[in-house]
């Protein structure tokens, strides 16, 4: 199965994923609100906001540390750099068959890109290829989504489970 080519070892991206999903934007953001919601000062909406720059300046910290992207690396021209890289992301040597497919894949994917240079965002709106449908599908389903408030009903019935002791 094709995994997602991103710029973290796999183990590293399930970390992340789940302590800055889980705990700042749910967990972290409910327990700051709550303990300053009586404060009745200036601190008490100042520092919710301050609290989101801790964030954001580890994502900026981790952009200057991360390394370039294979995907670069092919688009300029660089595939032993972009193999190198990959291997080193995936922790795997540069001739394992995983990796050379994987790298294989990316460069059919730059490959593509090239093809399709003559496009514009205005194609997505035009009858051909039905790519006005496809664009008017992706819309609607997500105004519907929307409207019907699905990320109210999500919050409230986690946080429901969670006053039912349902993810011990």
């Amino acid at each position: 199965m094709r995994r997602a080519l991103s710029l973290l070892p796999l183990s590293l991206l399930l970390l992340f994923s789940v302590l800055t999903q889980g705990l700042s934007n749910s967990f972290l953001s409910n327990a700051v609100n709550y303990s300053l919601h009586d404060a009745g000062n200036d601190f008490s909406w100042r520092f919710p906001i301050a609290v989101q720059f801790i964030f954001g300046a580890g994502v900026f910290v981790g952009t200057v540390f991360a390394p370039e992207s294979p995907r670069y690396f092919v688009q300029r021209g660089n595939i032993t750099q972009a193999r190198a890289n990959l291997a080193k992301l995936r922790g795997l040597e540069q001739e394992d068959p995983a990796l050379l497919a994987e790298l294989d894949q990316i460069v059919a994917g730059v490959e593509d890109e090239k093809l399709a240079a003559d496009s514009t965002y205005l194609d997505c709106f035009r009858a051909k290829d039905k790519m006005l449908l496809r664009t008017m599908n992706g819309i609607l389903i997500q105004m519907g989504q929307q409207w019907t408030g699905v990320n109210f009903f999500f919050r409230c019935v986690r946080v429901d489970l969670l006053k039912l002791d349902f993810w011990v």
